[in-house]
């Protein structure tokens, strides 16, 4: 077990708090690798890890789960089998009942004083959500309401149960997507739960900031429409980018792409940037993102596709080549907070923006993106099942803030 190593790095002005330990016990750092929240509470696997939100960060305290202020102080006692960050003024929360997988648990929402402005009382939809969106929370309704059936909450309390649905997707700009039980098509509901956009799609996604959403069509393409339900590109040849879809937008792009080729779709349903790479790692942030091009793809796990070999890329909006990576890797992520993963060799280390390499390829275990100025990175666990791992911090400069430890 190795001991904390305090190395001092630029001054930075947020005021993000990072989870540590140290023999066992949890504590919190600042940017700077500053012991701000002494390691003093309970240990926790790396999946719970919480991540800075808004001032208040969740920890554990005898397997309860509470919520401390950016100076440690104790603002909601632990009480909760599970806290999540928070997130547009409003955290989850869960209570156990009784099981022993944290998946059965009952969900539900604080406010930053602590008040649960809804119980952990209700089911979340596995799938089909991501929690409280728009003010509205989709739940599992008891079985009194019919099997399998879907409704919503809303954030001061009220349930909205006397229409429900097969699946009851997240709201967006007051908008929600819905399956029908009669012959499970899509459509979209406003938060009276009246059809806004009748339900005829294969498949609904939630709308983004802009009021475009993405729907599948019954022949398998997929297309784009507006607020209004009005058809922006319909049938493009185009398969989903990821599990949850086809992609999303990212500075005003959303990545594409058919069998063999990758490019970028702006919120018209417009090609952007043609599809003309053999690989894209992701979404534009801050005006650039990372593709491929003469890389071989094979099957990997969750059917995503891994990469090898090729030539890695900084492309603008423009879709023009601002920087030709010369690391040989084998797999480059998107940019997130300036930094990007890169692999080479089955180990792992970061680059920035102008493709220097400010951690060569050394760790076996992926790091985390960057978020608030800090890479999270990890060593190999002792147990088998690896939940827990020695994790520490590594800053923009390549220097290490916290030292890996548990």
């Amino acid at each position: 077990m190795l001991s904390p190593l305090l190395i001092s790095g630029p001054k930075v002005k947020n005021n993000a708090l990072f989870p540590v330990m140290k023999d066992g016990k949890t504590g919190y750092i600042n940017a700077r690798g500053e012991l701000v929240v002494p390691c003093q509470y309970s240990s926790i696997n790396n999946s719970d890890l919480p991540t800075y939100g808004e001032g208040l960060i969740p920890f554990c305290k005898d397997y309860k789960w509470g919520f401390l202020d950016n100076k440690g102080t104790v603002l909601v006692e632990p009480k909760y089998s599970k806290a999540r960050s928070f997130k547009d003024g409003y955290a989850c929360v869960e209570m156990s009942d009784g099981s022993i997988y944290s998946i059965s648990n009952k969900a539900g929402y604080v406010d930053r004083t602590g008040k649960e402005v809804i119980p952990p009382k209700y089911y979340k939809p596995f799938l089909t959500t991501n929690g409280l969106s728009d003010g509205m929370m989709a739940v599992n309704l008891p079985e009194s309401y019919g099997k399998n059936r879907e409704g919503y909450i809303g954030i001061d309390g009220t349930e909205y149960f006397n229409k429900t649905y097969n699946m009851a997707g997240d709201y967006k700009s007051g908008m929600a997507p819905a399956q029908i039980e009669k012959d499970g098509q899509f459509g979209y509901i406003n938060k009276s739960g009246e059809w806004v956009i009748l339900p005829n799609f294969s498949y609904a996604y939630p709308f983004n900031d802009d009021g475009i959403a993405q729907v599948s069509y019954a022949d398998n393409t997929w297309g784009l429409i507006d607020k209004n339900g009005k058809s922006l590109v319909k049938g493009a040849d185009c398969s989903p980018v990821s599990f949850l879809g086809p992609g999303y937008y990212s500075d005003g792009l959303m990545e594409v792409k058919t069998a063999t080729k990758y490019g970028y779709m702006d919120a018209k349903g417009e090609m952007a940037i043609p599809l003309k790479f053999d690989y894209a790692a992701g979404s534009f942030s801050d005006g650039i993102a990372v593709v491929n091009n003469g890389c071989t793809k094979t099957k990997g796990s969750w059917g995503l596709e891994d990469i090898k070999g090729g030539t890695w890329m900084i492309i603008d909006k423009n879709g023009n080549v601002k920087k030709t990576l010369s690391g040989n890797y084998d797999e480059v992520s998107g940019f997130s907070d300036g930094m990007a993963v890169v692999k080479k060799d089955d180990k792992y280390g970061y680059i920035n923006t102008d493709g220097t390499e400010i951690v060569a390829p050394t760790w076996a275990e992926r790091p985390e993106s960057f978020h608030n100025g800090l890479g999270r990175f990890y060593l190999p666990g002792s147990a088998s099942y690896a939940a827990v791992k020695p994790f520490g911090y590594v800053n923009k400069q390549g220097k290490i803030v916290w030292e890996a430890s548990m």
